[in-house]
C-alpha cells in the first residue's frame, strides 16, 4: 500500500494561495497554475529603478490628464515583432531613460509572448505603460475581463491581493467599505516591484472567479511630492 503520510494536503479551493509562485515565465504555460487566482513569477530586483525617480514625474507630467499610453498588438506569427514595435512607439511617447526603455521593452515581449501561450485563442494583447500618482485607486476589486500580466518598476511594493477565504464578498459586491472588504489584514499579500505578475480575471476559465487585488496606498517623499508608480500592463482584450 503506498504510504500517504508524507504526502501534501489536498486543499480546498478556497485554502489555496492565492497565487501560482513559479520559477519562470515558462512555468505559467504549465497546468500547475490551475486553481490559483493569478501567477507570479519572482526575478532579483535591486531597487536601482529609484534613480529614475525625477525622470517618471517628468513623463507623467507629458503624458496628460490620461496618465497612460496604450495599443493594440495582433496576436499571430509576428507577434514578436508587432510587441517591440508597439512598444516602442509607446516608450517614444513616454519620454522615458533608454535604460528604462530597454527593460520595459525586453519584459514586453516576454510578457506579451508568455500569455499568448497561456491563452491560445487570444487574437489580440492590449499594451499598456501607465503612471500612478495621486490618482491611483486603492479600492480591493476583481477584473472582469480574462486576464493582465503586469510588472511595475517603482515604489516599494507592487501589487496587494489576498485569497478568497479572506474576503468578505457581499462588501466586495455591493461596493462596500474598503475596509471591511478584508476579513484580516494580516494575510494581505504583495507583489515584490520587479516581479512578473498575471492576474486573472472573473472572465478567465469559468467558475474560477478573478483575483481579488488592489494598487498599492499612495507613498510620499519626504519633500512631499508624491512616489510616482510605473507600471507596464499586457492586457487580454474581452
Amino acid at each position: 500500500m503506498k504510504d500517504l503520510s508524507s504526502a501534501p494536503p489536498i486543499l480546498k479551493p478556497s485554502e489555496r494561495p492565492a497565487l501560482f509562485v513559479a520559477d519562470s515565465l515558462d512555468d505559467w504555460v504549465k497546468n500547475e497554475g490551475l486553481g490559483h487566482k493569478g501567477l507570479l513569477a519572482k526575478r532579483p530586483f535591486s531597487g536601482a529603478w529609484d534613480k529614475f525617480d525625477r525622470d517618471i514625474e517628468a513623463s507623467y507630467s507629458h503624458i496628460g490628464e490620461d496618465r497612460k499610453l496604450n495599443a493594440r498588438v495582433a496576436v499571430n506569427e509576428r507577434l514578436r515583432e508587432n510587441l517591440l514595435a508597439t512598444t516602442d512607439k509607446l516608450l517614444d511617447a513616454a519620454r522615458l531613460p533608454k535604460s528604462l526603455c530597454e527593460q520595459m521593452r525586453s519584459d514586453a515581449c516576454s510578457l506579451g509572448c508568455t500569455v499568448s501561450k497561456l491563452c491560445p485563442s487570444i487574437r489580440a494583447l492590449d499594451v499598456k505603460i501607465e503612471i500612478f500618482g495621486e490618482h491611483t485607486c486603492s479600492r480591493w476589486h476583481q477584473d472582469h475581463f480574462v486576464g493582465r500580466a503586469l510588472v511595475s518598476y517603482t515604489g516599494a511594493i507592487g501589487t496587494e491581493y489576498t485569497r478568497d477565504s479572506n474576503v468578505d464578498f457581499w462588501e466586495l459586491k455591493h461596493c462596500g467599505n474598503n475596509d471591511h472588504i478584508i476579513r484580516d489584514v494580516g494575510e494581505i499579500e504583495s507583489v515584490d516591484v520587479g516581479d512578473f505578475l498575471f492576474i486573472m480575471g472573473s472572465k478567465f476559465h469559468k467558475g474560477t472567479g478573478g483575483l481579488i487585488h488592489k494598487s498599492p496606498e499612495k507613498r510620499y517623499h519626504k519633500d512631499g511630492r508624491i512616489v510616482n508608480r510605473l507600471v507596464l500592463k499586457v492586457d487580454i482584450p474581452s
